[in-house]
């Protein structure tokens, strides 16, 4: 027996459970919170709700894609962001918004053409 779960919790669960074909919802679920609690937290908070899943293996390989590419938008994203932006502060100081407007379109390019790959790999029932 699952415990009950609440607050954000129980929304992702509702979300996810409700409509486990929505790779979009998932993916974005993902990156959003890939980025305000850092990437492998929040893959520990899903795990427990993806398993059940009748589409698991493609909600994984979704969280896998998502979760990674999500740590490029911002520089709180990831921590090699944070070791890169601390070593280069001397020679290349990098800010936020300077990080911010690289990070939006790469991490929409990156995603929206993963995505593509994992819809095709579903369709051809390779994942």
């Amino acid at each position: 027996m699952i415990p009950e779960k609440r607050g954000f919790c129980r929304e992702a669960d509702e979300l996810l459970g409700r409509n486990p074909d929505s790779t979009e919802a998932s993916r974005l679920l993902h990156e959003i919170g890939s980025n305000i609690f850092s990437n492998v937290p929040f893959v520990m908070l899903l795990r427990g709700f993806i398993t059940p899943l009748p589409h698991a293996p493609l909600l994984w390989l979704v969280l896998a894609m998502s979760s990674t590419f999500a740590g490029n938008l911002t520089m709180l994203g990831s921590v090699a962001n944070l070791i890169v932006a601390q070593r280069a502060k001397n020679d290349c100081p990098l800010s936020f918004w300077a990080f911010l407007k690289v990070g939006i379109p790469s991490t929409l390019l990156t995603t929206v053409v993963g995505a593509l790959l994992l819809w095709i790999y579903h369709v051809l029932h390779w994942a």
